[in-house]
């Protein structure tokens, strides 16, 4: 039995895409609240080649309370497209390549 004085963190997932144009806005606002530095730095393109079109954030582990973090910098729960400046999934509900493949995009990489 848990006391009224005891507080229980359930700790969350998160799985965030911005566009390319809004990375450094979002990176800042993430940073100014705390998160960071360079939360977003997954780059993705709908080819999985240069140049990058958005940017992914995965977030685990993260306490409830920050789990909706997204939402206070215009995150919006994913429909299937990309919209607003930020997109949120709940990544305990979903996977990256999930999301990519729904949103027709693809992780750049590296050549070796």
């Amino acid at each position: 039995m848990v006391s009224d004085a005891e507080v229980i963190i359930v700790r969350k997932a998160r799985i965030m895409i911005v566009a390319a144009a809004n990375l450094a806005a979002q990176n800042t606002a993430f940073e100014d609240a705390g998160y960071g530095p360079g939360n977003f730095s997954i780059p993705l393109s709908a080819s999985g080649e240069e140049p990058v079109t958005h940017w992914g954030s995965e977030w685990h582990g993260i306490p409830e309370t920050d789990a909706a973090v997204g939402g206070r910098f215009g995150a919006v729960e994913a429909s299937g497209k990309a919209s607003g400046a930020i997109t949120s999934y709940d990544a305990d509900e979903t996977t990256l390549a999930a999301v990519l493949s729904g949103l027709s995009l693809a992780r750049i990489t590296e050549e070796e």
